[in-house]
């Protein structure tokens, strides 16, 4: 049986800000083509040795 209000959930993460070494955790959330967006309010930790391995196309 399909579902009559497919949706779906991504989680991302976006440069702080605030701080060059943490990156900000977002989900958004999509529904019958609208979106939202929602900031968990939390943040991880980055190594700059990770940021240094990633092709210049990922990098903004």
């Amino acid at each position: 049986m399909k579902s009559k209000n497919p949706f779906t959930v991504i989680s991302f993460t976006r440069k702080s800000r605030n701080n060059s070494h943490e990156l900000s955790i977002y989900v958004q959330i999509i529904v019958n083509s609208k979106r939202l967006e929602i900031s968990l309010k939390r943040s991880v930790l980055v190594k700059e040795s990770i940021i240094g391995n990633y092709p210049k196309n990922f990098r903004k």
